[in-house]
């Protein structure tokens, strides 16, 4: 299957690219969902969003495992 292909490609090169944690307000999360932080801190809020985060300093970020779970989870073929 394509597509199965193509989620395999992206969760290589996520794991490749993204930092040990990724904050919230970050360019990439935007890059590879098309959700704002704000509507992260929504989805957070009601327990839909990454199922893991910390907070360092006054800022939320993910752990890369747990983002690139969340990222994979959206993917639906249509």
């Amino acid at each position: 299957m394509v597509l199965n292909k193509e989620i395999n490609e992206l969760e290589q090169e996520l794991e490749e690219t993204l930092p040990k944690f990724v904050f919230r307000n970050d360019p990439v999360i935007m890059k590879y969902t098309g959700l704002s932080p704000r509507f992260m801190a929504n989805l957070d809020s009601s327990g839909k969003g990454v199922r893991k985060k910390v907070k360092i300093g006054k800022k939320v970020a993910y752990p890369k495992e747990a983002l690139i779970e969340f990222i994979l989870s959206r993917i639906k073929e249509q």
